[in-house]
Order: structure tokens, then sequence, then C-alpha cells
């Protein structure tokens, strides 16, 4: 066997172990998704708040139980402001959901009579219309 042929088997093992890695990788994933997802949160969490500890403990010289208490109460505060932002959104949604779909659903039927009539001056044997010759669409409320 040549050098250049073991060198190519290389890798070719390689490869195919790094392929086989990442699929059995999936596989375990996809199996303890239901511990993995709150365990990857909690990474999250810890290494956004982890500077944070640290500054309390170093910089400001705060006792480590009072730094972690008091870290602990700023992550509780911001998440239940993402949880009102989020519940905030969600309401505003399904307030003015109603209006907006019928909004969207007035422009895509105007976008489509726009679309047939290009078409049909297309195939009519007229040229495409230019952007002059096409009104604009109307705000619709």
């Amino acid at each position: 066997m040549s050098r250049i042929e073991h060198k190519e088997n290389r890798w070719l093992v390689t490869g195919s172990l790094v392929i086989l890695a990442t699929v059995a990788l999936a596989v375990a994933l996809a199996y303890t998704r239901r511990v993995m997802v709150p365990f990857v949160l909690a990474l999250f969490i810890v290494s956004i708040v982890s500077p944070l500890l640290d500054f309390l403990v170093i910089r400001l010289r705060i006792p480590r139980l009072i730094s972690v208490t008091l870290t602990l109460i700023v992550v509780t505060v911001v998440m239940a402001l993402m949880c009102l932002l989020i519940t905030a959104a969600v309401q505003n949604i399904v307030t003015f959901g109603i209006s907006y779909s019928r909004n969207v659903q007035g422009m895509a039927l105007q976008f489509y009579t726009k679309v047939e009539k290009v078409i049909a001056r297309f195939e009519g044997g007229n040229e495409i219309a230019t952007p002059n010759e096409i009104p604009p669409i109307p705000n619709v409320n």
C-alpha cells in the first residue's frame, strides 16, 4: 500500500467516524430531549449570570451568599419581565389578529389580481406593463 493510499484511507476512516459520531449524538440528544432542554437552558442562564455574580463577589466584595441571593433576585425579576412582555405580545396578537388577517387577505387578493392582469397582458401579446402603468396598491384599513 502506497503512502497516498494510506493517507486516503485514514481520511476516509476519520470522515466516516465523524459522520457516525454525529448521527449517534443526534440520536442520543433526541432520546434525552426531556432532560437536555432544561439542562442546556440552565447552562445558558448560568453563563449569562456568572459575570454578575463574579462582579458582586470580586469587585464589590459582597459575601458570596448575599451575592448569590441578589443574583437570584435579578434573574427572577428579568424572567418575570420577559414573561410579562410575552404575555402582552400574545394579548396584542389575539386582540388585533382578526384585523391583521383581513388586511393581509386584502393585500394578497390585490397582489393576485395585479399578477393576473400582468400575465393576461403578457399572454395577449402585449409586453409586460411598466411600473408606471400599474397603480400602487391602496392601504387597506
